[in-house]
């Protein structure tokens, strides 16, 4: 993601954005990835947090659930995205 110039400022439409331009620009050769950190911590009270919360549970439920089921985007973790780039370095 692109740097942010204020905490917490980060919309999910920017994020969506960038999603977009990503899945338009794929290297078929490549591994490609899109990572992003939001520290629920940084916000100054409960109900931000629970607010942040459903920001998210939004985002996830309407926008990227449909791009999971298309197989356009699929989750991963660190240690699976670890073993990932290890299997196609091996494949080199």
């Amino acid at each position: 993601m692109p740097e942010e110039p204020s905490a917490g400022a980060l919309d999910f439409e920017t994020i969506q954005t960038i999603v977009n331009d990503a899945l338009g620009d794929l290297n078929p050769d490549e591994i490609n990835t899109l990572y992003w950190h939001d520290s629920l911590h940084q916000y100054s009270s409960e109900a931000k947090i629970v607010e942040r919360l459903r920001q998210w549970e939004a985002l996830l439920n309407d926008y990227f659930k449909p791009l999971v089921e298309s197989g356009q985007v699929e989750w991963a973790t660190f240690a699976e995205m670890v073993e990932l780039y290890k299997d196609h370095e091996r494949s080199k």
